[in-house]
């Protein structure tokens, strides 16, 4: 984690991608490392997506498991304990302050064969630069955005696609956890709180930092696991966020950059309906063996 954040100061420099609209993210292989096994990270890169932190047990990448908005989306899988894996994104230059911050979302997928606690769903997470200057990398951290503190339940749905969306500086429970420091999850409040909450610094204690609108988002990351056990297999796709009221980027992750008309993708669902579910729940089984 920390290894990633450092990285930033180099990709600080470089000129901003330009964002907005759909982005059809492709081709990106499932990796999976052995139990035991090496950590899996891309080569840092900007303006790409990169899966890191894979851990022993773990998958993730693009695959047709659980296709949304076309016939693909960012599967992940774990086996419990160790396992956990990510996928990040680090615009160069950054994506803008948190004051600028004007929409967030993405959709999450559990399947109900997953035998980790039924509250754990993938988790949507902004890497943020707390003074915005990438000169002090000591004050890093992550905004974290979970389904279960935002009206999922203590056991979110399974085997359907959900969305998290409308977030922004004031709807939306996230927690923090800093570089270095740890998780701010000693009080109960820390998971009821927005991000505009962490700019009140009654709600800040030492050693951890108070946040600010010219805090920087220096990325942005979804995934699993780091203690989570029992298996888990699952996917996310159509991650977005806007800035300054403009049109958000999303991110739809495919196996191809053809995408099916929504027509080609009803007669899919009539005619292939069955025989896909037998084929994933064949490669569930395959793949958590």
């Amino acid at each position: 984690m920390r290894r990633m954040f450092f990285s930033w100061i180099a990709l600080s420099f470089l000129p901003m991608a330009c964002i907005g609209a759909e982005v059809i993210v492709t081709p990106i292989p499932v990796v999976s490392v052995p139990n035991p096994g090496p950590t899996f990270n891309d080569p840092l890169a900007a303006n790409t997506w990169l899966r890191s932190n894979v851990r022993s047990g773990s998958s993730i990448g693009i695959d047709g498991t659980y296709p949304r908005s076309g016939t693909g989306s960012a599967f992940m899988s774990g086996i419990g304990g160790v396992s956990k894996a990510d996928m990040q994104y680090f615009p160069a230059g950054g994506f803008g302050t948190l004051g600028n911050l004007s929409s967030l979302s993405y959709e999450w997928y559990r399947d109900g064969l997953s035998t980790n606690p039924p509250a754990q769903a993938p988790a949507l997470r902004l890497q943020i630069d707390i003074d915005g200057n990438p000169n002090t990398p000591v004050d890093l951290g992550y905004l974290i955005y979970e389904p279960t503190y935002n009206g999922a339940g203590p056991s979110v749905p399974t085997d359907s696609w959900q969305s998290s969306g409308n977030l922004n500086l004031t709807t939306g429970n996230f927690w923090w956890f800093q570089s270095g420091v740890g998780a701010d999850d000693s009080n109960p409040n820390s998971f009821t709180r927005t991000i505009q909450d962490y700019f009140n610094p009654a709600n800040i204690n030492a050693p951890f930092a108070l946040l600010s609108t010219n805090s920087l988002i220096v990325g942005i990351n979804f995934g699993f696991g780091s203690g989570w056990n029992g298996v888990f297999q699952g996917a996310v796709d159509n991650v977005a966020i806007g800035l300054g009221g403009n049109e958000a980027t999303r991110w739809n992750f495919e196996l191809t950059q053809e995408v099916p008309e929504p027509s080609t993708i009803a007669v899919w669902s009539v005619f292939g309906l069955a025989s896909a579910v037998g084929a994933i729940r064949r490669r569930w089984i395959t793949r958590v063996s």
